[in-house]
């Protein structure tokens, strides 16, 4: 809370945030890559359910989560580093914040996503072939869209802080 004329009002909107910094404009990425992902993955590519169909289903998407997670696992407390770094020396601006949070956010549902492909993978993998499964397809392609705009939002986080530090 900030005091304005003696009356306490709020540091930061959601206004401010979907009208200022346009994230209205992530959002809508998101939904609109989410409904072609999701069409585009809604009936099952109907691969083999053998044994080595399986296995080699399973590594492949383990293999694309575990790369999402470790990005969000790195990029996360990078960003979260780096602010604090900044907020020692000066107080960073109020859009560099802004934007760090929402890119924090974006990695945060990648992370919940990669890890909810993780997860079913590990207990659908013996008996199925995982790759079938619509709920791991469509999880894998929002959990690459999230990652997608975390960084860029952090890129634009960055290019704020370069171009105006305080």
């Amino acid at each position: 809370m900030t005091a304005v004329s003696g009356i306490a009002t709020p540091a930061l909107s959601w206004s401010s945030v979907f009208s200022q910094q346009h994230v209205w404009i992530d959002v809508g990425i998101f939904v609109l890559l989410g409904i072609l992902h999701t069409v585009a993955n809604w009936t099952s590519p109907g691969l083999p359910n053998t044994e080595t169909a399986r296995g080699q289903s399973a590594t492949n998407v383990n293999q694309i989560a575990i790369g999402g997670v470790t990005a969000v696992g790195i990029l996360l407390p990078l960003s979260l580093a780096g602010i604090t770094a900044l907020a020692s020396k000066a107080a960073p601006s109020k859009g560099v914040l802004i934007n760090t949070f929402v890119a924090d956010s974006w990695f945060t549902l990648s992370l919940l996503l990669g890890l909810c492909v993780l997860w079913t993978g590990a207990f659908q993998a013996p008996s199925r072939n995982v790759q079938n499964l619509r709920f791991v397809r469509l999880c894998a392609g929002w959990q690459l869209f999230s990652l997608m705009l975390g960084v860029v939002r952090l890129l634009v986080a960055a290019y704020m802080l370069v171009q105006h530090p305080s």
